[in-house]
């Protein structure tokens, strides 16, 4: 009597196949409605992750010039096309025509007499595009200064202009994008700039 019982449960304790392609159906369904949630997702911690190394390289660069004693410029570029990137190289230069050109990579950015102190780039696939907030007269590249370790324009050996703010974003599209204000001191401060509130306070 207790081994039929036992026989019993052991042939109740599985599945059977119309349970399992219910089972299957309801996963596939899940997966289907989970999945752009879940690349979203991903997609803003990558945005967040590449700002914070921005505003890292920002201060960087402005104690780099401190350091180096001379002015630490920051220029940014854009490619796009299949193989586009998006980048900034952070570098020293005794002139102002001369500007490092981080789209041919790190270790080749600069020529001349500049000298290339870091290069960064990220691939237009990682749908993340760094660089100057557009539309409001921004050069695509500053200096810190080496003296007051505020920013300026590119300076010449003999002149440089004090800049009243420098805007510079990491952007994942109209909707989602971190803004970085540096102010006149050189101090920056984050802010959400998209209707999608990333973490920092709106703009």
């Amino acid at each position: 009597m207790l081994g039929s019982l036992n026989l019993r449960r052991q042939r109740t304790a599985g599945l059977t196949l119309p349970e399992l392609l219910v089972g299957l159906i309801v996963a596939g369904v899940l997966a289907v409605l989970v999945a752009p949630n879940l690349t979203t997702f991903i997609r803003v911690q990558r945005l967040k992750s590449i700002n914070a190394q921005l505003v890292t390289d920002l201060q960087f660069a402005r104690s780099e010039a401190v350091a180096r004693n001379q002015y630490a410029r920051i220029s940014f570029r854009n490619s796009t096309g299949a193989n586009g990137v998006t980048c900034y190289s952070i570098y020293t230069a005794p002139g102002s025509d001369t500007r490092c050109n981080c789209l041919n990579g790190a270790g080749a950015a600069c020529s001349g007499t500049a000298v290339e102190i870091r290069t960064v780039r990220y691939p237009r696939s990682d749908f993340v595009t760094v660089g100057p907030q557009s539309g409001i007269g921004q050069d695509n590249a500053f200096a810190y200064d080496h003296v007051a370790g505020g920013i300026v324009s590119i300076p010449t050996d003999d002149d440089d202009a004090p800049l009243n703010g420098y805007s510079v974003q990491a952007q994942m599209d109209s909707s989602r994008i971190l803004r970085n204000q540096i102010s006149r001191a050189g101090r920056i401060t984050t802010c959400s700039a998209g209707t999608v509130n990333l973490g920092p306070p709106p703009c």
